[in-house]
């Protein structure tokens, strides 16, 4: 089982993290599991996969911060 790459573990760390603040409840928790299990286990597939796009939709949400500032 090959792990994945040292900057994709922080991303997908980073983006389960985020979830669980964005998403209350069962849903952020899900996500989060979900995407840390995908670290544990060496996740690898096409950049197309579900985990790769949720990561990177996860990512580039805007934040609270960013969303008030917005005219």
């Amino acid at each position: 089982m090959r792990t994945l790459a040292l900057h994709e573990s922080s991303r997908y760390r980073a983006a389960a993290d985020y979830a669980r603040r964005i998403y209350p409840g069962l849903l952020g928790e899900l996500i989060c599991r979900e995407l840390e299990r995908a670290v544990e286990l060496g996740y690898r597939d096409h950049r197309d996969a579900l985990v790769p796009r949720l990561v990177d939709d996860i990512l580039h949400r805007p934040t609270a911060v960013s969303r008030a500032s917005l005219p």
